[in-house]
């Protein structure tokens, strides 16, 4: 059976149980009192073990993943990336917001879960940092998020795979390679493994834990270069990054940019005319990318003396350095502070997973002990409404 090293996003995470236990745009400050960050810790556990509960049967080991100061808001101007996120957090208290996921931090660490920060790492960085060190151990793991930008490092090479689960769809994402091995295990009725003494034995594929978890799932293929194109070329919405080629309205004319019908184009005739690998390696190759700057000019129509192909290379550059997840677009140094942090958590025993329990988790909490009674104030709402689309949550779970 398939087993995985589980990676959870902490920043997504976060924000989910935040989301799920306080109106998102109150006009009232959260977590700016003591019961509610006392309740907002509470719901992180309760969460955080329904999350790894729903994923046990498949996974032997976690890794809590917490962001740093990035050093993408070091290359930009920091109101400029992800500056279109603090409109939604405004009504954060974020001293109180710090304490609690702060205490839920130290939880996780008393109970024996590995939790993984490296300075100015941001988050994706170090998922990414963890998948590959992982995928290059001969090791497979389920990134646990509903943030899109992390489909970019799914893959699968000689049944070692990176997949990705969001909680909140109950979908699966796998790259083409895992999901013909998900198809070939579902059409078999029976499985061979070995025992102890290395004899083999048979079993019904309906008692494999990994047939029954993802037979429960939804399981959508995706194409990661194509993923990582897109946001490279078109911009990211989400994090404030704009197109390779924008350009501003000045009330009596439209902005322009690249859209996701302009982009697709773009991706299609740049791939039809590549004479290698369609891999991150492309991008620092100069060659490759004057071309693609060309197909660009062509498709999207540019006609704008301000704007050269010089700008538009540079623009190509930066954007591939703030979106792409790849040792040749972070910097050496947060890369060295990534291992270094990996190293430091890789040699603790993992926990047994079945022992993730309220009970248990709460008892290596400040509350000692739970209780099903748990209380939340006025300000909180129980039932469900998601919106999985780029990792920004906008739904209440009670």
């Amino acid at each position: 059976m398939k087993r995985f090293t589980l990676i959870i996003d902490g920043h997504n995470f976060f924000f989910r149980s935040l989301w799920s236990c306080f109106r998102q745009g109150s006009k009232n400050k959260i977590l700016s009192t003591q019961k509610d960050i006392d309740s907002y810790e509470k719901k992180m556990m309760i969460d955080f073990c329904s999350v790894v509960k729903n994923v046990s049967p498949i996974v032997n080991d976690i890794v809590f993943i917490r962001d740093s100061h990035s050093w993408r808001k070091d290359l930009l101007l920091e109101h400029e990336y992800k500056g279109n996120r603090k409109k939604t957090q405004d009504n954060i208290d974020m001293v109180g917001f710090g304490e609690a996921v702060n205490n839920f931090t130290e939880t996780l660490v008393n109970f024996g879960i590995k939790v993984s920060q490296a300075d100015r790492s941001e988050g994706d960085d170090l998922i990414y940092a963890w998948s590959n060190y992982l995928f290059n151990s001969g090791k497979s793991s389920l990134i646990l998020s509903t943030d899109k930008d992390l489909n970019q490092l799914i893959k699968c090479v000689n049944d070692i795979h990176i997949i990705q689960y969001s909680p909140v769809s109950n979908k699966l994402y796998v790259s083409k390679e895992s999901n013909d091995i998900i198809k070939s295990i579902r059409n078999r009725k029976e499985i061979q493994m070995e025992n102890l003494f290395d004899e083999l034995f048979t079993i019904s594929i309906e008692n494999d834990p990994f047939e029954k978890f993802v037979n429960g799932t939804d399981v959508e293929e995706v194409y990661p270069e194509e993923i990582r194109f897109a946001k490279i070329i078109g911009g990211d919405v989400s994090d404030n990054i704009y197109p390779v080629y924008f350009k501003r309205g000045d009330g009596e004319t439209k902005s322009k940019g690249l859209g996701p019908k302009t982009v697709k184009k773009i991706y299609d005739t740049f791939k039809g005319k590549l004479d290698c690998d369609f891999d991150y390696h492309i991008y620092s190759n100069d060659e490759v990318m004057k071309m693609l700057c060309n197909i660009i000019y062509e498709i999207a129509k540019i006609n704008d003396e301000e704007f050269t192909k010089r700008m538009l290379l540079e623009n190509i550059k930066t954007n591939t350095r703030l979106v792409a997840l790849t040792n040749e677009s972070i910097p050496s140094d947060i890369i060295d502070n990534m291992i270094e942090s990996i190293h430091e958590e890789i040699v603790k025993k993992s926990v047994i997973i079945s022992k993730i329990t309220r009970e248990n988790i709460f008892a290596k909490s400040r509350f000692k002990e739970y209780k099903t009674n748990i209380q939340f104030d006025s300000s909180m709402m129980s039932g469900v409404k998601a919106n999985d689309s780029n990792g920004s949550m906008n739904f209440i779970i009670g």
